[in-house]
């Protein structure tokens, strides 16, 4: 007796039936084919209009946990305020991007630092917001007193740590979300660096 490899070599009716369905299917897309031509020359020129007109991203959001960082800096404090961007594990960019949106969206004194040398930036800067990621906020910062960011955001992999108290009233304030992807409105923002690797139109 044959002995057989493959399982379905005991179904023959599969391959049939697989058959049985490519010739429906190619009955109906014949039937359909004028329909389906006049359909898409119609379609064509109004979803190029669409892309073209409307705000359609094609493409994934760069920087999304910075879009809802800024927002939340850009809510408290002042314009003195200093943020502490450590570079470790983040998702999208390095602090070069970080800098330019930041500086745009928050108006704060940005700094920068290596995971390596994170504990000495923040001990010697004493920044009020730290945006910097990883397992745990505090993976490049094990010689900082964490009680004094109580304030902790986190989105994703990426974390913002704050001097703020976290107060009752502002759980429930969603004012923040409000001031997304808009300039800051308590001072200027913080100049914009001017090089061969910026352009800005």
């Amino acid at each position: 007796m044959m002995r057989f490899k493959f399982p379905h070599y005991y179904l023959p009716g599969i391959p049939l039936a697989i058959l049985f369905l490519l010739s429906l299917v190619k009955k109906t897309t014949v039937q359909l084919a004028p329909i389906l031509e006049k359909l898409l020359w119609v379609l064509a020129p109004l979803c190029a209009l669409a892309l073209l007109t409307l705000p359609i991203q094609t493409a994934p959001e760069g920087f999304p946990a910075l879009k809802f960082f800024a927002a939340q800096i850009q809510s408290e404090g002042t314009e003195n305020d200093t943020l502490l961007f450590i570079e470790n594990k983040e998702p999208y960019g390095t602090s070069g991007d970080y800098f330019v949106e930041s500086a745009f969206y928050t108006g704060r004194k940005f700094y920068s630092a290596h995971c390596d040398n994170a504990n000495a930036s923040a001990l010697r800067i004493h920044p009020t917001w730290i945006m910097t990621s990883g397992a745990q906020p505090f993976e490049c910062l094990d010689q900082v007193d964490q009680t004094l960011y109580p304030e902790r955001y986190r989105f994703g992999n990426q974390y913002l740590l704050g001097k703020t108290p976290v107060t009752p009233q502002k759980i429930f304030d969603f004012t923040p979300q409000l001031r997304e992807l808009k300039a800051p409105v308590d001072g200027k923002a913080s100049p914009l660096p001017i090089d061969i690797y910026y352009r800005y139109e």
